[in-house]
């Protein structure tokens, strides 16, 4: 009886250890765990528990709660299988993965990575790879990879750099202080029949005049930035947002700096523009401001009925390397972000930022998940947003850290309604709105055991007030988990 009480209890443990909340650690290896040139695979066995499931068991929403999508995107793949090669400035990398479904993940408190119910695995194949050429002055880069525009920490006003992946080509050139890059990123529609097109269409409901204008066609988005490291402790950057939607893109999308391009009358295209200046006293430190226009309203204009007001994003943040010695180094990072309800907001879907409906298609386990992935700030828009974290280092065989969260939140759906789009709504404060505040901490350690082989455990407490808009609701929900990794080779 001693035995089978210890047994139990050593099971419960280990299961309540190997849970895994969903911003686990080790999602991608570093250059130290493998060769230049590598065939490499590794598993990483994950398991969850948390109070708040991610979506309903075969239920479909247009609407699904960012944070926890892009949760279950920073869980580790449970096995992936890549090639990468290097000679000399030529690189190649790609990742074949195998994981769980996001819909099947979501459908009980307890859940891993492993597809284990059937073949519910994810098949948004391939996940990630490029082709790149680059030294220190030129670079050309075809790829389909997260992007790392602006100076934010988790993510930039300007580009989302929680999506999981962009399909995109990257070209730089840099001489002296200066440097200039381009992106051309696809965002790809996803073939769809005419009945769920149709469905599509009767959702928004507001394509009365062409409704093959909101049904599922491509966009294409093309990033000019251009960069200025004034002496050694100022960078600062300035660049557009060229969304068009509907069309092929035009030579003069693909100009290096055009900030004013004329779409109106055309009705697929949208563009901001955005600076960002940092400051750097020395490699351990930076602080930065992140500013990203989309609207600017003349006095003239602000009165004029149906005219939204400005439409713009702040991020103030800093970055700080606390203590940095052979045993221990502390590293601080805090961020502040303020978007406006009507920034990325058009009247039709191929124009705005946020609206775009796409949807993961589970071929094999025939489940569909409609899903946004916002261009802009990845939490949306209409919110204020503060997060910090401490992490410490601990002689390259320990991290911990402690993550705080707090979220204003409001009403703003995410489809474009231009029966809403005016004044009469959109009164330029924020948030607006019964508005949802989410207080959070999280806690992770990681260990490392050795060059293969590491765990990370992690426990999260959130505090929901108005959750899901109901004034006066309040909720608490609790994850804890662990995620094991094993490089084989």
């Amino acid at each position: 009886m001693k035995i089978d009480k210890i047994i139990k209890s050593s099971l419960f443990v280990l299961a309540v250890m190997l849970a895994l909340n969903p911003e686990a650690a080790f999602t991608e290896k570093t250059d130290s765990d493998k060769a230049p040139n590598d065939l490499f695979f590794y598993l990483s066995p994950t398991l969850l528990y948390r109070t708040d499931s991610f979506y309903p068991a075969g239920e479909t929403t247009s609407l699904p709660d960012f944070r926890l999508f892009y949760e279950y995107e920073a869980i580790p793949l449970f096995a992936e299988i890549g090639w990468q090669n290097r000679i000399g400035n030529l690189s190649t990398w790609f990742s074949l993965p195998i994981r769980r479904s996001c819909v099947a993940a979501g459908e009980q408190s307890l859940g891993t990575n492993l597809p284990y119910q059937g073949m519910d695995i994810d098949t948004t194949f391939p996940f990630k790879g490029y082709l790149a050429w680059e030294n220190d002055y030129l670079g050309l880069k075809l790829a389909r990879d997260k992007i790392d525009i602006g100076p934010g920490y988790w993510s930039s006003v300007e580009l989302n750099k929680q999506n999981p992946y962009w399909d995109h080509f990257n070209f730089y050139y840099k001489v002296g202080n200066f440097r200039l890059e381009h992106y051309i990123i696809r965002l790809n529609p996803f073939l769809v029949t005419a009945e769920e097109r149709s469905a599509q269409d009767s959702m928004t409901g507001y394509n009365v005049w062409d409704p093959e204008a909101y049904s599922e066609r491509v966009k294409n988005i093309v990033v000019h930035e251009f960069t200025w490291f004034i002496g050694d402790s100022f960078i600062l950057a300035v660049g557009e947002f060229l969304l068009v939607g509907g069309r092929s893109l035009q030579l003069s999308d693909l100009n290096p700096m055009l900030v004013f391009h004329n779409f109106y009358g055309e009705d697929w295209g949208n563009v901001y523009g955005f600076l960002n200046l940092q400051y750097r006293p020395h490699p351990g430190f930076k602080s930065y401001i992140d500013i990203v226009i989309d609207d600017v309203v003349s006095t003239v204009e602000s009165g004029v009925e149906n005219t939204c007001p400005a439409a713009l994003g702040v991020m103030i943040g800093f970055q700080a390397e606390l203590f940095k010695g052979s045993k221990l180094n502390l590293f601080w990072v805090a961020e502040g972000s303020y978007v406006f309800p009507t920034f990325g907001i058009r009247s039709q879907p191929l124009q705005t930022f946020y609206s775009r409906m796409f949807y993961i298609d589970n071929t094999v386990g025939g489940k569909r998940l409609y899903v946004d992935y916002p261009v802009g700030y990845y939490l949306g828009n209409d919110l204020i947003d503060f997060r910090t974290a401490l992490i410490a280092k601990i002689m390259e065989k320990c991290e911990l850290s402690v993550d705080y969260h707090l979220l204003f939140k409001g009403e703003e759906s995410l489809h474009s309604d231009p029966a809403d789009e005016g004044s009469a709504i959109h009164v330029g404060y924020l948030p607006r709105g019964i508005v949802e505040i989410m207080n959070e901490i999280r806690i992770e350690c990681k260990l490392r055991m050795n060059r293969r082989h590491s765990v990370a455990l992690n426990g999260r407490l959130t505090f929901l007030q108005n959750k899901d808009h109901i004034e006066g609701a309040r909720a608490i929900d609790f994850g804890v988990g662990a995620t094991l990794t094993s490089i084989i080779f």
